[in-house]
């Protein structure tokens, strides 16, 4: 009987990592985030084999979360920013991720070699008002041409 319920727990443990698509992982990292950003950072990592869990990149991902969660404030939730996508196999993911001082945006990008979505890259920052002002000069200087 403990064979089958451990068999059972691993089974169960392991459909936590198994997601279906991009915007499944999305979720269930901010779900993971708004609790212990630490353990989010893992999930997400988790997901390629390729990444070491114990690296110093990672560890380093960690503790610079925690540095902005002490600057800027507690965290009020996040929003879907944008999606662009390269082929049926690559997609990335924009989300600001909302302070009370500011936002962070948050950038998944997503690789599928075959059946399942993994974690290609994951980054954060608080440059993404330089490049929507970028965005919004470009935007003005196309519409201009029209004119």
């Amino acid at each position: 009987m403990k064979a089958f319920l451990m068999f059972i727990a691993l089974l169960l443990g392991a459909g936590m990592y198994a997601q279906t698509n991009e915007r499944a992982i999305t979720a269930k990292f901010f779900q993971l985030f708004e609790q212990d950003p630490a353990q989010a950072v893992d999930y997400v990592y988790g997901l390629n084999k390729w990444i070491d869990l114990k690296s110093d990149a990672v560890l380093n991902v960690k503790g610079k979360l925690n540095q902005y969660r002490e600057l800027l404030g507690a965290y009020q939730g996040h929003e879907f920013i944008a999606e662009s996508r390269l082929g049926e196999c690559f997609s990335v993911y924009v989300f600001l991720a909302k302070y009370d001082r500011q936002p962070l945006r948050f950038t998944f990008e997503f690789y599928k070699p075959k059946n399942e979505w993994i974690v290609y890259s994951f980054q954060f920052d608080d440059n993404f008002d330089d490049d929507m002002v970028e965005m919004m000069k470009l935007d003005y200087l196309t519409t201009k041409k029209k004119e």
